[in-house]
Formats: structure tokens, sequence, C-alpha cells
């Protein structure tokens, strides 16, 4: 366009490419020749709204628009060629730019303070069986609740309602039956407040206080269990737990008993730091 209303933004009515409430091409009827000034003009306030707003999909809304709008104005194939060149140079060098400004080393360490500022949580869980011998995975639901510093309470609603409670260490399991939930007294008692024992440590981000496996870091947001004992290793293969983007939350755990039989635990809804009462691990 003649440049007069370029400072106008939405009401420039040379400025047919609109970009996060910026102008970012500025032509009018016949001015295609000028497409550098525009380009020019527009990258620096875009991608740094862009870096910003962190939406890539807007840019390749951009690079949509702009091949049909130089396609509709009959442009040179060699013009679009290096348009599209510089584009996607600057695109890719600020898209790459703002991934890499917002990743962050993880270590162990910095999982276990994180998870250090939480004193409850509570999240769904749905938990999946697989095996080789079966066609479907056996499927779960129910809730957790977790409170410093060694209460849990694990609750299936489906298939079969159970609890499993376990408050500062003491461990009871409830079943239910044609009347109703009822404790059960069996010899399995010590396995549960093992395991119950173990998802306190993971949930404190203590990875370190268990006796029974070896804490390694996978990437940036799996952490490999594996047992220390040959024996263990009969039974368990390996554990996994994936992070959530939230600190101090698990997204998902998986307990691999060998290729082709492991549990999967989905946990969702979580929140965490919330008032939950003392009964809740002692009463059903």
């Amino acid at each position: 366009s003649n440049g007069q209303n370029r400072a106008a933004g939405r009401s420039c009515k040379g400025c047919p490419v609109f970009m996060f409430r910026g102008c970012f091409l500025h032509h009018g009827p016949g001015d295609i020749g000028e497409w550098r000034d525009g380009l020019a003009a527009g990258w620096p306030v875009t991608s740094f709204r862009f870096l910003v707003g962190g939406r890539a999909g807007v840019l390749l809304l951009l690079y949509a628009l702009n091949v049909v709008w130089f396609r509709l104005r009959r442009v040179e194939s060699y013009e679009m060629k290096r348009f599209f060149f510089f584009n996607m140079v600057f695109g890719f060098y600020f898209l790459f730019s703002g991934i890499l400004s917002n990743a962050r080393a993880i270590t162990l360490e910095q999982v276990q303070k994180e998870a250090a500022g939480v004193v409850s949580v509570r999240a769904e869980f749905i938990q999946e069986k697989h095996m080789k011998i079966l066609a479907k995975p056996l499927i779960s639901t129910g809730v957790m609740l977790f409170k410093t510093p060694k209460s849990v309470r694990w609750e299936y609603f489906q298939p079969v309602r159970s609890i499993l409670m376990m408050d500062n260490g003491r461990v009871k399991r409830f079943i239910e039956g044609e009347n109703g939930l009822v404790e059960d007294l069996g010899p399995a008692k010590e396995i549960m407040q093992f395991v119950l024992q173990e998802i306190t440590y993971w949930l404190k981000g203590e990875f370190g206080s268990s006796s029974n496996f070896t804490t390694s870091l996978k990437g940036e947001r799996t952490i490999v269990m594996t047992p220390k004992e040959e024996s263990f290793l009969k039974v368990i293969e390996r554990i996994e737990l994936t992070l959530s983007d939230q600190p101090g939350v698990m997204e998902r755990v998986r307990i691999i008993e060998n290729q082709d039989t492991y549990t999967e635990y989905r946990f969702q809804k979580t929140t965490v730091n919330i008032p939950l009462d003392d009964a809740l691990f002692r009463k059903i």
C-alpha cells in the first residue's frame, strides 16, 4: 500500500494478512512486487508474539493464506520460492528457539524437590491388565487418595468394589461381598503393606528411599525402577513411572512383569494439596 494506513492496525485497507492482531503484509491491489517490505515489517512483531503465544498452528495458517494470496495474484514461481525460503528459515528458527527456551533439564533430585511441596493427592485412575492370552485388557476403575506422611486409600469401583487403606503404616483391606464390604483377614497383608509403602515413596518423590529398587531417569518424564533382588526380578521386570506436567504428580504407572504381561494405571482429574479427613484412611 502507500504506507499511509499501516499504523492503523485492523483498519488498514492495504493490510490483507493479520497475525496475532498485527498487520503482517501491507499491500494494495497491484503492489505484490513489494512483498519484501511487508515481510520485513511484519516478522519482528509477529515472531515476538508467536514466541509469547506459542501457537504454531497460527503460523501454519499464515503459510496457507500466503499460498492462496500469491497464487491469486499470479506471483512468479521464482518469487514464490524465495518467499517461502525466507519464511521457512525465520519460522523454524523462532519456533525451535521457543521450544528450546522452555525446555528444562530434569533430575531425580528436582523431581523430589517438586514433590516435597505436595502434602495430599486425589486422583481417579483406570487400571488395565494386559496379558498375551487376553483378547482385551481387563479394566478396573477407582480413586486414589494420599496424605503425608504415610496414608493411602486405594479404592476400586468397578468391576468389584474393594478398598485398600494404609493409615501411617497400618494396612487394612475390604472386599465387597453379599453383605457389603467385609474386611479381608487373609495372609496377603504383608504384601499389601509393601505395595502401599512403595506408593508413598513414589508420591513423595523419594525414589531413593526404597531398598528394593534401583532407580534411573529415562528421558525427561519417565522414571524406571528395577528390582535389586534376582528373586524379585522373576515377578516384576521393571516399573515405569511417567510424570505429569504438573509438578509432583504422576500421569501413568506401568508395572511390567515380562514382555507379554503388564499392568498400567492412568491417572486423571488429579488435584493436589486439598483437605483430606484422616477418617478416609481409617474407615470405609
